[in-house]
């Protein structure tokens, strides 16, 4: 037998109930993801940007060292 969740007026105004007591934490919860995940990507900017100065920096001195003739 199964249960019909409708089958009452009562239960279905509760889970009407719940249904809209969740909206609230659940759209907090996605802007609050969002808002993390774009804050999350500016540091990986920065890191990242960090990253291919001091690369670059590496391979200009290697290359006027070898341009230079010094080992």
């Amino acid at each position: 037998m199964a249960l019909c969740v409708t089958s009452s007026p009562l239960l279905a105004a509760h889970w009407l109930h719940a249904v809209q007591l969740l909206k609230v934490p659940a759209v907090n919860g996605t802007v609050l993801a969002v808002t993390i995940f774009s804050q999350i990507q500016v540091v990986l900017s920065c890191v990242l940007l960090a990253a291919t100065i001091f690369w670059t920096c590496i391979k200009i001195a290697k290359a006027l060292r070898d341009f230079n003739g010094k080992e």
